[in-house]
């Protein structure tokens, strides 16, 4: 998958926090989850998985094993609430994941990258959500890069 088709296909996705009945969508600012984020003195938030790394898809025992390492890896430093990504378009994939609290955007990247994810969801309080490439095994995405800059 190209750039271009990741960018669609992950802006079109459904991205749920279920234990908040909570329904996420790239480039729109969500009321409830201000208000959750406010609520827990959250200030921004990613949303990562570990399933699927570089788009090759796993088995469902693998996939598992890969998102309770990166669970474990957050709990090390921050709190989280479950998460689900679907792909709606087509239906191909479904993954568990984490919405992270106060994980800054460089971290969120990083621990990402470290999954081979290719994507995050990024959520800064009062804002519309973002969907931010990583740049793992794909040409690298400017945006990204001047976002962390300061440009």
């Amino acid at each position: 998958m190209n750039q271009k088709e990741l960018i669609e296909t992950y802006s079109k996705a459904d991205y749920l926090i279920p234990a908040l009945k909570i329904k996420l969508v790239v480039g729109i600012n969500n009321p409830e989850l201000n208000n959750l984020l406010t609520q827990n003195r959250v200030k921004y938030a990613a949303l990562i998985t570990a399933f699927n790394p570089y788009s090759q898809k796993l088995s469902k025992e693998e996939n598992e094993r890969r998102n309770e390492e990166l669970k474990f890896n957050i709990l090390k430093k921050w709190n989280c609430i479950d998460s689900i990504s679907k792909d709606v378009t087509s239906n191909e994939w479904e993954e568990q994941g984490y919405l992270i609290y106060n994980i800054n955007l460089i971290e969120a990247l990083s621990l990402a990258g470290s999954f081979g994810q290719h994507a995050i969801l990024y959520i800064e309080k009062d804002r519309a959500v973002e969907l931010i490439l990583t740049g793992a095994k794909i040409k690298s995405n400017d945006d990204w890069r001047k976002k962390l800059l300061g440009h």
